[in-house]
């Protein structure tokens, strides 16, 4: 597998959510990372305002 963003091959990922997003996405877990603030371990570290409402409604969902 090869990443949808940059020519890197795809090893694998971090947790079930990150495995979720490629199905989406086509991106390896370093583009993911890059592209969503770094959710590492399925917790929030993206301080961005923007971000942090989207990102809780989200983990909601999951946890669900």
């Amino acid at each position: 597998m090869i990443c949808s963003v940059c020519p890197k091959e795809i090893t694998g990922f971090r947790d079930q959510l990150s495995e979720k997003e490629y199905t989406i996405s086509g991106m390896c877990q370093d583009c993911q990372d890059e592209t969503f603030c770094d959710l590492l371990a399925g917790k929030k570290v993206c301080h961005k305002p923007c971000h942090e409402e989207a990102i809780e409604t989200f983990l909601e969902k999951e946890e669900k």
